[in-house]
């Protein structure tokens, strides 16, 4: 069935590019004389945007789907990038340290506990096959990504069906690769990262004479963090390799290996029926109870990337990408909490070991061209998603036999067309055809239990206007086609439904927003509302298990703000908020009717600023406050989560010795050791302070 679907798929993407290489190559002859240049599509080199000196913004968006690479100032859509200095400077190693920090994403479950979970304008993102992790541009099935190899960190706010494909609600986050730079760098660090955790990270990379560039990253990580008996070791390794083919012609090769094992996971902690939430315990403190807890991640990924620029008109990028994510462990589910607010009762379960095998593609053609007054980039191609999941059937007596538990075959062909009118006006206009499959295996016989297949056309229109070259103001509406994803047991819940196919339904979304660039500093504003079916938990009666289901629809109207760059030229500032209105409609449950969804807060608000020293030249005084607003853990409202405000203290110095550059930096996060819940079921990381020193040579 896959096959032949992927057959048709690939046959429709041909006659797409076909099609695109024609008309295209027929309009590029035709006004070859024109000189309607496109945007560039391939940086070579590193980036130098989003630097300390530039208060770490950033104008060039290196990824905005079919679009391609853009500017802030020409993207109709709230897009916030953590830049590769940033992203140095406050020692960031995991997707919980961007989650704690970009002022988009709202954290809902740890790494370390199966795989980040996080939340953008309200809505959960998911994890694994169902969760909205890209890189460059492609989605991920691996919630443990390593941070050494990425440049950069593109956080996209609300729907992005045209973008990229069918996708979650909210947003995605997008992974942006380092590549190799065009002058050879050498860098090493080494520190420690809460507790007796150590870390070493290799950075190397550079030119091989004029055609070729590389770029390696290795280390690796051990010892006890800053929760008690909580010991994490990870290794990693990537490569990267460019060859300049020509001036217009660029092929890219990634590879990437990383294992990860922590010892005395995290707890997820639950309320009994009619117990109230208790003030938050020691998080410092490893209330798991034994020593047998584990989690272990493996990934190995693969890719290649081509762009040609045939001519100042017409151009072709494409890219293939081969990833495995594999998980296995034992670790406590839960623990519950009585009236008394004490922990009463504890459930272990071993993991059926699981891996997510991806493979995906696409293919686009751009071509630029006039009508009269209007400079139009006309793009038209495809993509395509296909992870498979393998399980080992271990727990309750199992045959301890790999056999595959789910398919899902994501694959979107599209057109659009990017319209200048003149140096104030743009119009962004496309169509998706989209095409979600989604099968589900019985883990003991291998048999189909169910099948989902959707496809829907989604389109999407934007408006741009710059009264003056420093500011947009835009009006965008767009569709999108969501997976219903296949029910998986969490470290939460066990349901009577696990292994059914859900249903994928339609989102839709409208956005205005104004973005400003004021001397050093980018200004972003957008208001946005967004709906999709309501997804939730329902007791199944005499039993502690539950169903997953879909039913009504769930509404967010809110505010995005952020603002990244210098106010002062010693005082920089990265901060954001969103404020959310949240509702479940049309639901046929009244008790839930109006009522804002699980784990979703009013007002989220974080800022981290930095203040170079005046009289001591390289050193800097870091901070951050991070403000999460109260929220609820139930569906009818009656199990109030209480915000939370967090504050972080650091410093950098940087200096030379013996002719090489050399920079340390201290960071102390949740300085005051403050105890609070992070989400309905994790309290927030205690006070762990991270140190490293990096010599460039």
């Amino acid at each position: 069935m896959f096959f032949l679907c992927k057959k048709r798929f690939w046959l429709a993407l041909f006659l797409a590019t076909v099609l695109g290489l024609g008309f295209g190559g027929s309009l590029a002859w035709a006004q070859s004389e024109q000189e309607v240049d496109l945007r560039p599509i391939v940086v070579r080199g590193q980036s130098i945007e989003g630097t300390v000196e530039d208060g770490y913004a950033v104008e060039t968006l290196r990824y905005s789907g079919p679009w391609g690479s853009s500017t802030q100032l020409e993207t109709p859509y709230s897009i916030n990038v953590m830049s590769s200095d940033l992203i140095k400077n406050l020692a960031i190693k995991t997707e919980d340290d961007i989650m704690r920090l970009s002022p988009n994403i709202q954290m809902q479950a740890p790494t370390d506990l199966g795989g980040a979970v996080f939340a953008i304008r309200g809505f959960n993102q998911g994890r694994g096959s169902s969760g909205a992790r890209y890189q460059d541009g492609m989605h991920v099935a691996n919630s443990n990504a390593i941070m050494e190899d990425k440049d950069r960190v593109e956080v996209l706010s609300g729907l992005s069906g045209f973008l990229y494909g069918p996708g979650a609600a909210g947003g995605i986050m997008n992974y942006v690769l380092k590549r190799p730079p065009s002058e050879r760098i050498s860098r090493i660090s080494v520190g420690g990262y809460g507790g007796s955790n150590l870390y070493a990270h290799v950075d190397l990379g550079g030119p091989i004479g004029e055609k070729f560039g590389y770029r390696v990253n290795f280390g690796g990580q051990d010892g006890e963090t800053a929760v008690d008996d909580n010991n994490l070791r990870r290794t990693f390794f990537s490569g990267a390799f460019d060859w300049y083919i020509n001036d217009d012609m660029t092929l890219q090769i990634n590879g990437a290996y990383a294992k990860k094992r922590v010892v005395n996971i995290p707890v997820t902690f639950m309320l009994a029926p009619g117990a109230q939430r208790p003030k938050p315990f020691d998080a410092s403190k490893n209330w798991n109870p034994g020593d047998n807890s584990f989690l272990e991640h493996t990934s190995s990924e693969f890719g290649v990337n081509y762009s040609w620029k045939v001519n100042n008109n017409f151009s072709v990028r494409s890219a293939y990408r081969y990833g495995r994510y594999d998980m296995d462990g034992a670790f406590v589910y839960y623990r519950t909490i009585n009236s008394a607010g004490n922990t009463v009762s504890v459930r272990t379960t071993n993991y059926n070991p699981i891996a997510y095998i991806q493979n995906q593609g696409y293919m686009y053609t751009d071509t630029s061209f006039n009508t009269g007054p209007m400079a139009h980039k006309l793009t038209i191609g495809g993509s395509l998603d296909h992870v498979k999941i393998e399980t080992k059937n271990v727990n309750s007596g199992g045959d301890n036999i790999v056999r595959k538990t789910g398919e899902e075959y994501n694959q979107s062909l599209i057109i659009g067309d990017e319209i200048k009118i003149g140096d104030k006006w743009t119009v962004l206009a496309g169509v998706n055809f989209a095409t979600i499959i989604n099968e589900a295996y019985n883990i003991n016989s291998g048999l189909r239990t169910s099948k989902m297949t959707n496809r829907k056309t989604t389109p999407t229109f934007s408006i741009l206007f710059k009264p003056i070259p420093t500011i947009t103001l835009y009006g965008t509406y767009i569709e999108s086609l969501t997976a219903g994803g296949i029910v998986t047991n969490s470290t939460q819940v066990t349901y009577i439904n696990e292994g059914e196919a859900l249903p994928a339904f339609m989102s839709e979304q409208y956005e205005f927003g104004v973005k400003a660039q004021i001397r050093n500093i980018l200004l972003t504003f957008a208001a946005f509302e967004i709906e999709k079916a309501n997804a939730y938990d329902e007791p199944v009666p005499n039993s502690t298990l539950q169903r997953r289901t879909q039913d009504g629809r769930q509404t967010h109207r809110g505010l995005d703000i952020s603002a990244t760059g210098k106010i002062f030229d010693d005082f920089t500032i990265f901060a954001g908020a969103t404020f959310l209105d949240a509702k479940i409609k049309k639901v046929s449950n009244p008790a839930v009717l109006n009522k804002r969804p699980i784990n979703v807060p009013k007002t989220v608000f974080k800022l981290y600023a930095e203040y170079a020293l005046p009289f001591l030249k390289g050193a800097s005084i870091t901070g951050g406050m991070f403000y999460n607003g109260s929220m609820y853990g139930d569906n009818i409202n009656t199990d109030k989560v209480p915000s939370s405000v967090v504050f972080d203290l650091g410093a950098r110095y940087k200096t030379e010795l013996a002719g090489s550059e050399v920079t340390f930096r201290l960071n102390v996060a949740n300085v005051a050791d403050k105890k609070y819940w992070a989400s309905g079921y994790y309290f927030g990381p205690p006070r762990t302070i991270t140190f490293y020193m990096d010599w460039a040579f």
